[in-house]
């Protein structure tokens, strides 16, 4: 989905009358997207895949084998931070008008959803921040994801009760 969706879902639920957000007024959607906009920010998964291909290599080892290396450490390691900074401004952006109390934890869920999905994959601008191997690098995105979801899917209702 998309960052700036995410925060646009969330203005367009103010600006309609409270508690029709999700049926007869804009943007006349289920809460679930707003989660789902949340959850997979795709212009930070899409600027994450370019990172990778500047500044990592894979190569063939044969046998159905291949050698992931991160060539440039220090400048993937700055895309990461970097990207983390874009989502945020990204949701501000987005959600221009009416900023809320509520939008103080919105603006975080898209950065910490692609903090999940870079630790839950291999071969990510996670690995070039730490060596971590542990299952539980797999554990805590998948926890944060429904913790996050739920999050996001409670701050739209709220939206859809509030007006601007």
């Amino acid at each position: 989905m998309s960052t700036v969706v995410y925060a646009n879902l969330k203005r367009r639920r103010k600006q309609a009358f409270p508690g029709t957000s999700t049926s007869e007024s804009p943007p006349g959607l289920g809460t679930y997207v707003d989660a789902l906009a949340a959850l997979v920010p795709a212009e930070l998964l899409g600027l994450h895949a370019l990172a990778l291909a500047l500044f990592t290599q894979t190569k063939d080892e044969g046998s159905n084998q291949t050698l992931w290396t991160i060539t440039e450490r220090s400048s993937l390691q700055v895309a990461f931070f970097v990207l983390l900074a874009i989502g945020l401004l990204l949701y501000v952006i987005g959600a221009r008008d009416g900023w809320d109390d509520a939008d103080f934890v919105r603006v975080l869920i898209p950065p910490l959803a692609f903090v999940g999905w870079t630790m839950i994959q291999d071969n990510t601008a996670f690995d070039a921040l730490v060596d971590w191997h542990s299952r539980l690098r797999f554990f805590i995105p998948a926890v944060g994801a429904v913790v996050l979801g739920a999050l996001a899917v409670r701050l739209a209702r709220k939206a859809d009760r509030d007006r601007l």
